[in-house]
């Protein structure tokens, strides 16, 4: 029967793994911004936090099939711009809705994807 060794426990410094998800994950404040044209974009708000993404995936939920309130829930977040004036700015540039659930779930999963990824520095 093989020996078994003891391992090291890793250890992990909580502040430079935060920091680490800060530079390598997301941009600061989890904002991207969608560029209609030069003068025009839209932002939407991506979380990290498990919990945020839930609530968000269980508020696109009680929307169903409504992509005028997906659209909503997806603007929400932007402290200086209202959701109704950026969906009707992404409406003016004849964007579609289904576009924007779609850019928004890449960004997502690409920020999942990356945290993923992320090995903490020890």
């Amino acid at each position: 029967m093989a020996k078994r060794t003891k391992r090291a426990l890793q250890r992990i410094r909580v502040d430079q793994f935060e920091q680490q998800i800060a530079e390598e994950v997301l941009n600061p404040d989890s904002l991207y911004t969608f560029e209609l044209s030069k003068e025009d974009s839209v932002t939407v708000y991506v979380p990290i936090d498990l919990l945020e993404q839930k609530e968000i995936g269980e508020k696109l939920e009680e929307v169903g099939d409504d992509l005028d309130a997906g659209a909503l829930v997806i603007f929400a977040n932007n402290p200086e711009v209202s959701a109704e004036e950026q969906l009707a700015l992404w409406k003016k540039h004849g964007k579609s809705l289904s576009l924007l659930i779609r850019m928004y779930a890449m960004v997502n999963r690409d920020v999942n994807e990356r945290l993923g990824e992320l090995k903490p520095k020890s």
